[in-house]
Formats: structure tokens, sequence, C-alpha cells
């Protein structure tokens, strides 16, 4: 099972409409000190991305595990006390609990992600002086919170939790993609292809545009990016520019927004 916490920073300086020529470069800022080494903040630059480990103290990260399990703990009395479900699972670990409470109410961690409630502790993830100061490095010293952010718990065999190809910009309105946006995804649990990692395309926000998306895939609440539009005007191979990105648990994702990410299907899961 895979467990993430989202978190976005926007800067407040404004560019050109991001169709102009020169892409995202205009936003491009010389190497200053601090989390991110030069090599790293060229990395992210060339690429679009960039996994960070060793941002976050493992402070933050236990209490906001403590924080899921706390959440998981009402979702999952709330349940018990409907007859939604037989046994809270009480003695199941943070891996494996909500997994096993999916067996027996299939949309449990949808519940989870849907309570839109924001733990302290999550608070301080998403504020901390190391993740800011890296986000700083990229956007400049002055920078604003996007107030969205996500807990995303994913279950085996949970659908709603497989989140299509799309860039982060197409759920924003269109006068924010001439603000560059520093997106960070954080699991808390070791994420690898086998029980759902992200993946990205590389380069693909180069050319600083947004490719065309359409709402809604299926039965849930994501966007979904035009594959054949994305490769022609972001200049990407859908097939070879793709990289799965493995992390152990605390270790950061930095995106733009421009990205475009996937957070796929377990390709295969055990849960004892």
């Amino acid at each position: 099972m895979g467990l993430s916490v989202g978190a976005a920073e926007a800067a407040s300086r404004n560019a050109e409409p991001a169709h102009a020529a020169h892409g995202l470069q205009r936003w491009e800022l010389p190497f200053s000190p601090g989390p991110l080494s030069a090599d790293e903040f060229a990395a992210y630059w060339h690429e679009g991305y960039l996994v960070k480990s060793g941002l976050l103290s493992e402070t933050l990260l236990r209490r906001a595990r403590e924080a899921v399990d706390a959440e998981v703990d009402l979702v999952a009395e709330a349940l018990l006390k409907a007859g939604k479900i037989h046994d809270a699972c009480r003695n199941e670990g943070f891996e494996t609990r909500l997994a096993r409470i999916e067996r027996q109410f299939p949309s449990a961690s949808v519940l989870l992600h849907k309570r839109g409630v924001l733990p302290e502790a999550f608070s301080e993830l998403w504020g901390n002086c190391q993740l800011t100061a890296a986000v700083q490095q990229l956007l400049g010293p002055d920078i604003a919170g996007h107030p969205v952010w996500n807990l995303r718990s994913k279950a085996p065999q949970q659908a709603e939790m497989n989140v299509p190809w799309h860039q982060d910009n197409a759920y924003m309105s269109e006068e924010a993609w001439n603000n560059l946006t520093v997106v960070a995804w954080i699991p808390l649990v070791d994420a690898d292809e086998n029980n759902g990692c992200m993946q990205v395309v590389k380069q693909g926000h180069r050319s600083g545009q947004t490719a065309k998306h359409t709402c809604c895939q299926g039965g849930t609440w994501y966007v979904e990016m035009d594959e054949q539009d994305a490769a022609q005007k972001l200049h990407v191979d859908m097939q070879q520019d793709v990289i799965t990105c493995p992390m152990s648990a605390g270790s950061v994702l930095l995106m733009s927004a421009h990205s475009m990410l996937l957070l796929p299907r377990f390709l295969h899961c055990y849960v004892p």
C-alpha cells in the first residue's frame, strides 16, 4: 500500500504567457546555496523533476504517519459503527491496516481521501523549513503556498486511486499558468513499481505549455491528458520518455506543475 502527501508551492512572480517561445527558461534562476546541490538544481530544470532524499526529518515523518493512523482509525470506527465492516483491524500495522479494511469495504481509501481534514502534522510537513528552502532555490525568496494538498492511499485493486497521465496545471485556471508552481510528492512508505510509485515524462515541462485534458476519467474526479496532443505540443515521446521513480519513505519528488505525471495501478501487490 502506498501512502503519500501531496503539497504544492507557487511563486508569486508572474511571467509572460506560458506558450512564449522560450518555455520555462524565463523562470530559471541562477543557482543559490540551499538544500539542493548545484547538480540537483540543474537536473530539476533540465528534466522537470527531482527525487531528493534526506530533506525531511524522521520526527516529521513519524508525526505524519501517526496522523494517518488517527485518520484511518476514525474511518474504521465509523464503518464499524455503521455495520459496513465487521473488524476494524486495530492490530494491523501502518502499511497494511487500510488494505485489510478495504477487503471488507472497498471504498474505505476513498473515504479517507475525501475527509479533507488537514492534520497539524501535515501542516508542519507542508511548511517545513527545509522543503520551503528547496522551493525557494527554484522559485526565489517570494513564494506563496498553494492551498491544495492530498492524502492518497493506494490500496490494492482500488481503481479510484489510479491517477491517469496529467499535468497539475490542468487542475488550475488558465490565469494560474503564468505562475510557476513546484509540486512535492512525499511517500510515507517505500514506493516502487510494485506498489504504486510515481511515473513522470522527462522534459515534458520545457515547452511551458499545457496539453489538452478532459474531465473526468471513468467514474473518478481526475482529469486525463490527451497523450497524442501532449506528444505534439510538449515534444515528448510517451513511450520512450517515461521514467519510473521508486522512492524510499520520506524522500521528496519535486516537479513542475507543467511536468507530466502518473500515479499508476499496482503491477502486483500481496498483503498477507
